[in-house]
């Protein structure tokens, strides 16, 4: 900020030096790009009051500003089955466009740095083997969500960092959810089931004797996590023959 009278006061030929109590400000302009309206209030100290002249003083104030443009990190994270998975991850991927051009294809993970306005969208959102995408989410119960398509700056959220006073992170986040396997254990006909329960059931005429919901990848066996059909008994069957005779199993994805 300088005075075009050099700080001084004119009053006609006189001249009345003068100081202010302060030459620098700051103005927070994150949202925009354009100008924006202030008002700043001045304390003039005047260094000679020895005049007969009574009225209006009249100086003209030049302000200099000076500053940094705001960029947005536009930052992808996901959510496997409701956890923030932050890098690395593989189950799932994603497309980004840019300005309408595509600048990443079939990714899992994205960080770039883009100006004030840059529009974003994202694309193709699918699961990898085993998950499914089900939607964008958010992190925080006092966030929202980012949309999948957008201006940075306008119509997504951010927040400061540590990283620089002019980088704001636009955070998105998209759920991916495990896939589920139903097994169904048939009774093919067996009269009794002796579980891992300890209790022996009637399945005499049921065509599914029971179910179980497991994650896609879940180790299982006979001793853990799976039935074991060997334990479906049918009438007139010896035991020790009844594995694979007297019961089936089928896999169903949910």
């Amino acid at each position: 900020m300088s005075s075009k009278n050099n700080y001084k006061l004119k009053n006609k030929s006189q001249e009345i030096s003068y100081s202010l109590d302060k030459e620098s400000f700051h103005i927070d302009n994150k949202q925009s790009a354009s100008s924006k309206s202030f008002d700043e209030n001045f304390n003039i100290a005047l260094a000679n009051t020895n005049t007969n002249y009574s009225g209006n003083y009249e100086d003209n104030l030049i302000f200099d500003i000076t500053g940094n443009k705001y960029v947005y990190k536009l930052d992808v994270n996901s959510l496997l089955d409701g956890k923030v998975e932050f890098a690395g991850h593989d189950y799932g991927s994603f497309d980004v466009y840019i300005n309408g051009q595509k600048v990443a294809d079939d990714v899992s993970n994205f960080d770039k740095v883009y100006p004030y306005g840059t529009e974003y969208e994202f694309k193709d959102l699918k699961g990898t083997v085993g998950h499914h995408y089900s939607g964008v989410g958010t992190y925080g119960p006092h966030w929202k969500e980012t949309p999948l398509k957008g201006k940075l700056g306008i119509d997504a959220m951010y927040y400061k960092t540590d990283d620089s006073p002019y980088l704001l992170v636009t955070p998105c986040y998209f759920k991916f959810d495990t896939n589920k396997l139903t097994i169904n254990y048939h009774a093919d006909g067996a009269q009794t089931w002796y579980h891992f329960d300890g209790v022996t059931h009637d399945v005499s005429g049921k065509d599914i004797a029971a179910s179980e919901t497991h994650l896609f990848g879940s180790y299982y066996d006979k001793k853990s996590g799976l039935g074991d059909v060997s334990r479906l008994t049918k009438r007139g069957i010896p035991q020790n023959l009844t594995h694979g005779l007297s019961g089936k199993t089928e896999l169903k994805k949910l």
